[in-house]
Parts: C-alpha cells; sequence; structure tokens
C-alpha cells in the first residue's frame, strides 16, 4: 500500500471515529490545530488535515504514525486501525502500540521481582512505644501493592522484623522507611463501602496519628504513546469524577482536592531517581491531576470520555478521593503516588501490575530518604 492510499484508507477511519473530535485527535497526536480548517464538514475538514500532513505540515511532531497510533490508543479494537499500524512500523505486531508502551519480559527474572511477603512477628495490638513514634502513614488497595510496600520495610527500632498488629477492624505493619517511622495498611477497594479507602484511611489516621500519608500502587494512564507502563503518577491533585447533577444537562459536582504542597514539591524535585525498566530504559514520572471513582475503568469510549472533561488529567484509579478526604478531614498532609499498570482500554489485566507497585514503592523510598523527618 503507497502512501496515498494508506491516507485515503486514515481519512475513511477518520471521519467516522473523529466526527465532532478533530482538534482534540489533532493535538494529542502532536499537531498545531491551528491549521486545521473545521468550520467545514468533517469529511472535507479530515482531507485538509491529512493533505498538510502528507505535505509535512500540521505541526512540529505530528506524524502519520503518531496520529494512528494515538487514534489506537483510544479504539485498541479497531481493526482497521490496528493493520494501518502495523503497516506504517514495518509490519510489527499491531497491538504494540509504541516502543514505550507495552513490554515482553520475564516478571520473575526482574530484580525487584517479589514473589513472596517479607517476614513480620505478629504483635497483636500495637506496643504503646512502637504507636508513639509513628510519622508515616502508607496506604495501599491490592495484595501486590502490600507486598512490596512492604518490602521497603525495615524492622522498627529494637525488632528484628517488621511487626504485624490488628486494631478493631483493621491490620497494620510496622516498621522504618528510610529512617522514617511508619505504618502500613490495605484497604478495600472504592473510596466507599465497609473497609474501603475512606474509612479505611480515617481509621488509620485517628488512630496513629502520622504527620504525613501517602497511597502508593496502581492506575491507569492516559496516553500510550506519551506515557509507558511502570511510569510514575504524581497528583498534584485528585479529581472525584463521580459526583453529579443528573438531569436534562448533566453538571459534575466533585470538588478537586489538592495535594499538600510541601510533599508534592518533595516529589517534584526528586531528579535522582532511577529506576530501570526491563527493556533497559529508565522509567519516567509525571505530576498532574489524577481521576477517582468507584468505577474500574476498562472502556475506550468511557476513558475516552473522562479525558475530554477533564483534559488536565494524566492517569486514574478508585481509591484516591476517599483517601484524601479522609486526609483532609483529620488535618494529615498527604499525597498519592501510582503507576501506569494498563490503558484501561478494555484489554486490563494483572501482567504489569508488580512493575507499576516496584516503581512507584521505589519512589516513595527515595523521596523519603532525601526528606528530613517529619
Amino acid at each position: 500500500m503507497n502512501e496515498k492510499e494508506l491516507i485515503s484508507r486514515l481519512h475513511s477511519i477518520a471521519v467516522v471515529l473523529y466526527s465532532g473530535d478533530i482538534a482534540s485527535i489533532w493535538k494529542r497526536a502532536g499537531g498545531d490545530a491551528s491549521v486545521l480548517f473545521l468550520s467545514q464538514p468533517a469529511r472535507d475538514a479530515w482531507y485538509d488535515a491529512l493533505e498538510e500532513l502528507r505535505r509535512g505540515g500540521g505541526g512540529a511532531e505530528i506524524t502519520l504514525a503518531s496520529l494512528i497510533a494515538m487514534m489506537l490508543s483510544d479504539y485498541p479494537k479497531n481493526n482497521e486501525l490496528r493493520e494501518l499500524h502495523s503497516m506504517i512500523n514495518g509490519g510489527e505486531e499491531a497491538t504494540r502500540l509504541s516502543e514505550s508502551s507495552l513490554m515482553t519480559f520475564s516478571v520473575n527474572e526482574q530484580p525487584w521481582y517479589l514473589d513472596a511477603f517479607p517476614e513480620f512477628r505478629n504483635a497483636g495490638q500495637a506496643p504503646a512505644e512502637l504507636r508513639q513514634r509513628v510519622r508515616v502513614a502508607i496506604v495501599t488497595v491490592t495484595d501486590v501493592e502490600l507486598r512490596y510496600a512492604a518490602s521497603m520495610l525495615d524492622p522498627p527500632l529494637n525488632e528484628e522484623m517488621i511487626v504485624k498488629v490488628t486494631s478493631e477492624n483493621e491490620t497494620y505493619f510496622l516498621g522504618r522507611i528510610r529512617g522514617h517511622e511508619a505504618v502500613l495498611t490495605k484497604c478495600r477497594m472504592g473510596a466507599v463501602g465497609v473497609g474501603a479507602a475512606s474509612l479505611a484511611t480515617e481509621e488509620l489516621l485517628r488512630l496513629w496519628e502520622p504527620k504525613a500519608a501517602f497511597m502508593v500502587g496502581i492506575a491507569f494512564g492516559k496516553d500510550s504513546v506519551k506515557q509507558h507502563i511502570g511510569q510514575v503518577l504524581i497528583a498534584d491533585a485528585i479529581v472525584p469524577y463521580e459526583p453529579q447533577r443528573v438531569g436534562a444537562t448533566s453538571v459534575r459536582r466533585g470538588i478537586t482536592l489538592d495535594s499538600d504542597h510541601s510533599l508534592l514539591n518533595r516529589f517534584e524535585n526528586a531528579h535522582d531517581w532511577a529506576f530501570e525498566m526491563p527493556d533497559g530504559s529508565r522509567c519516567r514520572k509525571s505530576i498532574g491531576q489524577i481521576l477517582s471513582g468507584e468505577k474500574l475503568i476498562d472502556d475506550p469510549d468511557i476513558k475516552k470520555g473522562l479525558f475530554l472533561e477533564f483534559p488536565s488529567a494524566i492517569g486514574g484509579e478508585m481509591e484516591g478521593a476517599g483517601f484524601y478526604a479522609a486526609a483532609r478531614r483529620r488535618g494529615v498532609p498527604c499525597l498519592l503516588v501510582k503507576s501506569i499498570c494498563d490503558w484501561a482500554d478494555g484489554s486490563k489485566n494483572d501482567l504489569y501490575q508488580p512493575l507499576a507497585a516496584a516503581t512507584s514503592v521505589s519512589f516513595l523510598a527515595h523521596v523519603l530518604a532525601a526528606t528530613e523527618r517529619f
């Protein structure tokens, strides 16, 4: 297939998928939307846009490859896009959206891989002297997140291993993370419900009275072309997308929850952190708004709608809103640090969860090592 035929097929696809959303996909692919003629019908607008691109215009960063890859990230099951992507990338597997979006590796051969929970001592209720020393609280949600977070804990002072304690409905692990006395727990999935983030965090902060609280673990990414699996997302704010007034015209009513400025500053300026990815590249990090809601998103159309409504967001998850609400209520500085494990595009699986857990926990430990005591 020559370039003219490829562009003709891409034109037919674009008119159907992006008839009313040309500027957004164009900009996300690296293009300059000011060159588009959007006042005309979509078929004509797309024809002019693709002709401009064929001539080498359209923006400094946009290419046919970046445009097709971005469309495929929105519609990963579209067979026509998959075929075009395969052709333009020299016949490579079409499901591989970009060099950095997916990786093939054996997880149990990685230096960071953990196949067992670290050793701990059961202590029943928390000794008073340990409770008084806690300064940092860490909240996780899944077993893999808990396992990797626990692996970063050293034993508390005067202990030979980390300590497991229980209190009312919750279980905690006590240790030291890079010199900070810490308490670690796992809540249930979501922000509401028995044992979910809001109630579990409220109980954690009431009992242990830490000086700072962190949530680490896994999240879904926004853009498989500009982001990569395992990339660390640091929330400058949590955006609860669920609350809304539903009627003839629906209106979002969620209140954006800002992160603590001092904590955010420490993470934003951690330029010396290094984590080697399975393909030998260096793990990246980014800062921005994180979407949070009760839905387990795994649908490209729903995901697309969310990011069109919240274009500043860089990813999403399910527990941050409850965690931030509880921390704000107790007056405890908090920050969410999660890493990309999937793209919420209909192909969600658990393959990259250990990698995402490892990168987020590694970054937290690195920043705490360089942070003065709370």
